[in-house]
């Protein structure tokens, strides 16, 4: 089993970077604007205590709220991936537990001892039936930024692993031009929030933000169930043409696998469709496993 690391930081980053990029924005363009266009100069004038370093610390308030979300969010999905990984590990160390007392913990670190009673004995391992169909799994987290480990795989797993992630990433564009409207939904809202930060109606300015971090979250959730029924698609589509070659992957759920399947399915004579539809099965209990593996 190979597996990469989660650096969920940067997705973090990224936001408070962009979140900086709509404050100077505000400061410079609309601020000014609404000024001119929506205040009188008195209103203006009574403004003046309201500066920008006061108008920053709500923005950065109003932000908060966001960045705890992700925060949570990602810790949640690194511990699910930290669970398949170990789930995978674990079913690997089986393979050898005749010979070895292999132990693994949460952060990969292993604990191996020799069996002393099985030293002169060659067994066959026992192994879950569920997960004997397959040599090796490769496992990449399922997000939005692919700064995938090449090194681990050889070259027909590295075009695999190149076509999957090219293919989700035109599968997101495409969704994003589609419900393209959000953008301009969400510049909307900003902008009504940014109007009431201008004239510092702080409770106003508050709900807008509210209503913009459950609009955006609801959408998401939306645009992640329609992709994950395009994904599905293009899985099986991926998964006949490389079945042949000995691999099946998963790539419509948290995490992306890559299964070198055992040298049966190596073969051209092989039924595709009956095989597709045991090795789907077969990945699909795997994957079910994980809501309830403990780590």
């Amino acid at each position: 089993m190979h597996y990469v690391d989660i650096c969920n930081s940067s997705e973090i980053i990224k936001y408070c970077i962009m979140s900086g990029f709509i404050f100077l924005f505000y400061v410079l363009f609309l601020s000014p604007l609404i000024k001119i266009y929506f205040l009188t100069e008195e209103q203006t004038q009574k403004l003046e205590y309201f500066t920008i370093p006061k108008k920053f610390y709500y923005y950065s308030i109003s932000q908060i709220i966001e960045i705890i979300f992700r925060i949570i969010f990602n810790y949640f999905r690194k511990r699910k991936s930290i669970k398949i990984f170990l789930y995978f590990a674990r079913n690997e160390l089986n393979k050898i537990k005749n010979d070895f007392n292999i132990e693994i913990d949460d952060n990969f670190d292993l604990t191996i001892n020799l069996n002393k009673n099985n030293y002169f004995k060659s067994k066959e391992p026992e192994e879950n039936e569920n997960n004997n169909f397959f040599q090796y799994v490769i496992c990449y987290p399922n997000v939005r930024y692919y700064n995938w480990d090449k090194k681990i795989v050889n070259e027909k797993e590295r075009i695999i692993s190149d076509l999957i992630k090219t293919n989700i990433q035109k599968i997101e564009d495409n969704y994003l031009l589609r419900y393209s409207f959000v953008a301009i939904i969400i510049f909307i809202i900003y902008i009504i929030s940014f109007y009431f930060l201008t004239k510092a109606k702080l409770v106003i300015y508050f709900i807008f933000t509210i209503i913009l971090f459950f609009f955006t979250k609801i959408m998401s959730i939306m645009l992640s169930f329609e992709m994950k029924k395009t994904l599905i698609n293009y899985e099986e589509v991926v998964n006949k043409f490389y079945i042949s070659q000995g691999y099946f992957t998963s790539f419509n759920t948290s995490m992306i696998e890559i299964f070198k399947l055992n040298s049966k399915y190596e073969s051209n004579n092989i039924n595709i469709n009956e095989a597709y539809n045991i090795l789907s099965n077969q990945v699909r209990n795997i994957n079910e496993q994980f809501y309830t593996f403990k780590s």
